[in-house]
């Protein structure tokens, strides 16, 4: 499987568990912009945006910014910004680390 395929299966699985959280979450198919998994909670009146990372990647201090320049949106809704990180073992088995 390309290192790709991984990410956009781990971005699906992320949408898929914050679904059974109760949060309504898209994802971004064309990652033209800087979040990977958009996530709303209506009751909690709050906001995910979410950068998925597959394997080794890590986010670079530019993503950084420019995720952090999103904060405007705060006020109306809590708005937290989140990286979920999978990592591959050696065996290949997903480490996966999900956060709510």
């Amino acid at each position: 499987m390309s290192t790709k395929s991984r990410g956009i299966n781990w971005e699906r699985d992320i949408v898929k568990e914050m679904r059974v959280r109760g949060w309504i979450a898209l994802r971004s198919s064309a990652s033209l912009s800087p979040f990977d998994v958009v996530a709303i909670h209506l009751k909690r009146r709050e906001v995910k945006f979410i950068q998925a990372k597959c394997g080794k990647k890590r986010i670079t201090g530019k993503e950084l910014d420019k995720i952090l320049s999103y904060k405007a949106f705060d006020g109306e809704f809590k708005v937290s910004f989140e990286l979920w990180q999978k990592v591959i073992s050696k065996t290949n088995t997903p480490d996966e680390i999900l956060k709510d």
